[in-house]
Formats: C-alpha cells, sequence, structure tokens
C-alpha cells in the first residue's frame, strides 16, 4: 500500500499510519448508476420519455445509456483516484500523495505545522470521513479529504509532533 513512501523514507523514520482516501468516494459515481439503471426500467412510463427516437430506442433508452456510460466512467475516475492516493504520517513529516499519470506531493514536516483542522459534516460523521487541513509554518493549507477516521489520523499527527519538539 505505501508504495511511495516505502521509495521515500529517510533514514530514522518510520510511518505511523498510512492509509486510502474513504470508499464514501465511490458513493455518487454508484448512485448515478443506479439512476441510470432505474430510468432504463422505468422511463417508458414518465411522459415525454417514452417517445420513439431511433428504431427501437426511445427517449428514455438513450437518456439511461447517457448515464449509465457517465456513471461508469465516474466510477473509473474514483477508482483511479482511490488506488492511486495515499495519506501517511510518519514520525518525521506528513505526506499525501495523489495521482497516476500527474502525481501531486504534499509533505510537511512536523516542526514546521502549526495547526490541524478537521472538518465533518453530519454525512461525513455518520460515515466516519472527514477533511483535515494543516497549517504550517507561515499559514500555508494543505488539505487531505476523504479522509477515513479523521480524528484518529490527526492524533497520529499530533502524537508524532509531540515526540519531534
Amino acid at each position: 500500500m505505501a508504495n511511495y513512501i516505502e521509495q521515500t523514507l529517510m533514514p530514522g523514520e518510520k510511518v505511523c499510519i498510512d492509509t486510502r482516501p474513504h470508499k464514501i468516494l465511490f458513493a455518487w459515481p454508484l448512485a448515478i448508476v443506479v439512476l441510470g439503471c432505474l430510468i432504463a426500467l422505468f422511463g417508458r412510463f414518465i411522459p415525454g420519455l417514452s417517445m420513439l427516437i431511433i428504431h427501437s430506442f426511445n427517449t428514455a433508452d438513450l437518456l439511461a445509456i447517457i448515464i449509465v456510460f457517465f456513471g461508469l466512467s465516474q466510477v473509473v475516475k474514483a477508482m483511479i483516484q482511490y488506488r492511486t492516493s495515499e495519506y501517511i504520517v510518519t514520525n518525521k513529516r506528513v505526506v499525501m500523495k495523489t495521482g497516476l499519470m500527474s502525481v501531486h506531493v504534499m509533505e510537511i514536516l512536523l516542526t514546521r505545522m502549526e495547526a490541524i483542522h478537521v472538518n465533518q459534516s453530519f454525512w461525513a460523521r455518520f460515515y466516519n470521513y472527514g477533511s483535515l487541513i494543516i497549517v504550517g509554518v507561515g499559514g500555508t493549507r494543505d488539505y487531505f479529504t476523504y479522509v477515513p477516521n479523521p480524528f484518529t489520523f490527526r492524533q497520529y499527527i499530533q502524537e508524532s509532533h509531540a515526540e519531534v519538539k
């Protein structure tokens, strides 16, 4: 799981926690696919969607196909984001790596951190995920989204930060 961090560990550095984004990332893409399937099944009963367009395809069928393909493309996008993202806390730094073809890496040394903010909506709290904002020296802000167990992740950062000081 920690492909990136294994390649970039500094001497004496140990991984405290590494994780991927929360699987809630797949919720909206899958909901779009389900919506497309529902339109395919029941669209002919909706007034205006039962008009015949091409041979045996009606408006509902065409709309359902477009929605399902869009939803499936979003599922693939979420899968790539999930598989190529790593959130890591070591005894020296916090690292967020995302991306497949173009890679974005955010690293902040624990000695350069000033604050950690956790944001959770009602549903994020219900499904136990959230966003972390790490404020660095000078006011820089780095965002971690869809972090599973965000308060536990924050606790690992705080414990590692306390050991460094």
